[in-house]
Formats: C-alpha cells, sequence, structure tokens
C-alpha cells in the first residue's frame, strides 16, 4: 500500500537581530521606492520584498513615511569626520581627507538613489522632506558653520565668504549629484570629468580655506 505524501515540513523563520531586521526593510523600500515611486509603493509590498508580515514592518515602522524620513537620515545626512575638529588648523591634509570623503560619498549608488527619491517626490513628500530638514540638516549646518567660524577666530581657517557661509563650500557637490543622476552610465568620460571637478574643488579649498601661510 502506498503510503500518503505528507506535506513538508514548513521553512524555519530565521531571527534577525532587530537592527539588521530594520536595514533589510529600508533595502526593501528603497528597491519598491526606486522602481514605483514613493506614493505608488504599499508598506505590503516593502513588507514582502523584505520577507515579513505587514505586521512585521509595523513593528520597526509605524508608517511608511517614517521609513521615508529614516532613509533621508541614515544616507542623506552629512556625516562628521575628523576635519571638523576645533582646536587643528584646516591643513591641506584634512582639506585632502574632507573632499575624498565628500567625492567617494556622492558616487556612492544608494545615496544616489535616495537623493534621486528626494529630488522626484519632494513636492509629493513636503510633510517628511520639511521634517527631516528641520530636525536633521538645520542643526547640522548651524553647527558645522559653529565650527568653522571657531576656526577661523583662532586663525586655523581663512575668513572669507566660503568660511562665512560653508554650505556655499559644498555646492559643487550638487552639481556632481546631477550628472551621475542625469547619465545613462559612469562612463570614462564621466569619470574624468567628476575627477577633474573633484582636483578643482580640492585646490579651491587650499587657496581660500587653508590657513594663509605666514612668510619666515
Amino acid at each position: 500500500m502506498q503510503q500518503p505524501t505528507l506535506p513538508a515540513p514548513p521553512k524555519k523563520r530565521i531571527r534577525l537581530a532587530p537592527a539588521l531586521r530594520k536595514q533589510l526593510i529600508l533595502d526593501a523600500a528603497l528597491a519598491e521606492f526606486s522602481a514605483h515611486g514613493f506614493g505608488a509603493t504599499t508598506t505590503e509590498a516593502v513588507a514582502a520584498r523584505a520577507g515579513l508580515s505587514q505586521a512585521g514592518l509595523y513593528n520597526h515602522f509605524k508608517s511608511k513615511d517614517a521609513i521615508l524620513e529614516t532613509l533621508f537620515n541614515e544616507v542623506l545626512t552629512p556625516q562628521w569626520n575628523q576635519w571638523m575638529g576645533e582646536n587643528e588648523p584646516f591643513t591641506e591634509g584634512r582639506i585632502d581627507s574632507l573632499i575624498d570623503h565628500w567625492y567617494a560619498r556622492v558616487a556612492d549608488p544608494r545615496f544616489l538613489a535616495v537623493f534621486r527619491l528626494l529630488v522626484a517626490e519632494s513636492s509629493r513628500l513636503s510633510s517628511a522632506a520639511r521634517h527631516w530638514r528641520e530636525a536633521t540638516v538645520v542643526p547640522y549646518l548651524a553647527e558645522q558653520q559653529r565650527i568653522v567660524d571657531t576656526l577661523v577666530a583662532k586663525g586655523h581657517m581663512q575668513k572669507n565668504p566660503l568660511s562665512d557661509m560653508f554650505q556655499l563650500a559644498s555646492s559643487p557637490l550638487i552639481y556632481v549629484m546631477l550628472m551621475y543622476l542625469f547619465s545613462t552610465g559612469a562612463d570614462d568620460s564621466l569619470r574624468a570629468y567628476i575627477e577633474r571637478m573633484r582636483e578643482a574643488h580640492r585646490a579651491l579649498f587650499k587657496q581660500f580655506l587653508a590657513p594663509s601661510r605666514r612668510p619666515d
């Protein structure tokens, strides 16, 4: 007598640390937002891509807007690095560190994907984008300017329009990001052009922001 076919045992669910599960949700959301737009993406679709139930997703994020704001905070918010110390001159070595950090960051595909989302969806995301800017970006820029003002006061950085409004110093990065977004791929000519931009940006900092050399 033929034995009945038994159903396959259920697959054992892999338990992940909350931080890893959260990252999976963010990755899934970015993929869905990029493919379908923020408005057309549902939390069900994000949960399914992340391998979760919708209830499981809500254990980590209370809404789709909360997911978006977290992406902004974790991917787009400028990062502090060692150039921001207040008690050392803004030397050419520290300028090299900053420029290399900036250009590596804006070339990162994840960074560009979130930036593209912000540009494409900003008119429909005014509340989330405004909250992110007011809660995260504005305080960061204010603290950055405070540190720059301290460097200038101590003679560690030149005083001029770039140091008076330090946001201007990073404005070439916006042009570089747009070049990446509008290109069909990072071909050799684009990479060469951005490298020239990078070196010109570096030279601008060294000429106008590094401490003035005193004659011997």
